[in-house]
């Protein structure tokens, strides 16, 4: 579907619009690029308020996105850690920030098969349990598949609720490795790509994280190009049978 053209936007996400299609197309192609929801509303002077609604509304729309995102074959996962704001943070009795990967850490649990497919799940806080990981790889990575991992205990579930084969690499030694040489190094490279563009939206409310990790999946995997993405966006917004009203948003109320 091209971001130029659209029908009866009635029973969808656009229901009620007032901006055409074309500019909420251009909204998705400045975020996938990176650009933070604040520098989108000052470069396009539209009202602050707007950008989150329609970032709500795209949320909404990318819901379920990763549902299918099957990896096979050779499979890398690694977890990845992103810091709580500063006032969600926990403290020690003296006052003092929990240090290491405490529950101020956000856990995210990224998987790539190395040929363009990967998948990204919120995992909780601080180091993942065996539950925990199961619960954000199991979906995404089919049985019998090779598993690349680092020597992480929580991996091992996913391992035997799998049949998987795995191949562990001791962490410290990866460390030390140039990217060529490290087995891992295309899921290391998702965790810096991750970073960066949650970098790019730092004070992202973080019980937004699994519409921000549904974003950066439309970001790292397939179609390639910019305007491809938008319009496959765009053809799943028109499928998408709810609706987000400005009122209802700033009101608190969804429907």
């Amino acid at each position: 579907m091209s971001c130029r053209t659209i029908t009866s936007g009635t029973g969808t996400i656009f229901e009620g619009r007032k901006v055409p299609v074309s500019d909420w197309c251009e909204f998705v192609i400045q975020l996938l690029s990176f650009d933070s929801v604040r520098e989108i509303a000052r470069s396009n002077r539209r009202s602050p308020t707007t950008p989150p609604w329609w970032l709500a509304k795209l949320f909404l729309v990318l819901d379920g996105i990763q549902d299918g995102t099957v990896l096979s074959g050779r499979v890398q996962i690694d977890e990845t850690y992103y810091p709580v704001p500063a006032a969600e943070a926990e403290r020690n009795a003296d006052g003092s920030l929990k240090r290491g990967l405490s529950r101020n850490k956000l856990c995210i649990a990224v998987a790539t098969d190395g040929r363009g497919r990967s998948a990204f799940e919120p995992c909780g806080r601080g180091k993942p349990s065996a539950r925990r990981a199961l619960a954000a790889y199991s979906g995404h990575v089919a049985r019998g598949s090779t598993l690349l991992h680092d020597k992480e205990k929580s991996h091992r579930a996913l391992v035997r609720e799998l049949g998987l084969a795995s191949v562990e690499y001791d962490s410290r030694r990866l460390k030390s490795l140039p990217d060529r040489e490290n087995p891992l190094a295309d899921v290391n490279r998702l965790h810096f790509l991750l970073k960066s563009f949650l970098d790019a939206h730092k004070g992202f409310d973080r019980a937004d994280l699994k519409g921000w990790l549904d974003l950066f999946s439309v970001i790292a995997n397939p179609p390639s190009g910019a305007m491809e993405k938008a319009a496959m966006v765009l053809g799943r917004a028109m499928e998408c049978p709810g609706t987000l009203r400005y009122r209802d948003f700033y009101g608190g109320g969804r429907s």
